[in-house]
């Protein structure tokens, strides 16, 4: 063999006896999530929604906005 690096997914194959991805066939999951992880985005965060409510208590001009939108 010669001193090039093997590609990641032989090195692990080669390590662990089955692919990375999980299709070594006996219905276990996967070993690493290598496809389409989970999504994290939260819509709201009380840090921000509190840091924005006393921005606006600060600020004349926000203020004034947030009572054209009510």
């Amino acid at each position: 063999m010669t001193n090039r690096a093997l590609p990641p997914g032989l090195r692990y194959l080669l390590d662990h006896h089955h692919a990375a991805d999980g299709s070594h066939g006996d219905n276990t999951e996967p070993t690493q999530h290598l496809v389409n992880p989970r999504a994290e985005n939260p819509t709201t965060h009380p840090a921000v929604e509190g840091w924005i409510k006393a921005r606006v208590q600060a600020d004349a001009q926000l203020r004034r906005a947030k009572e054209k939108d009510q």
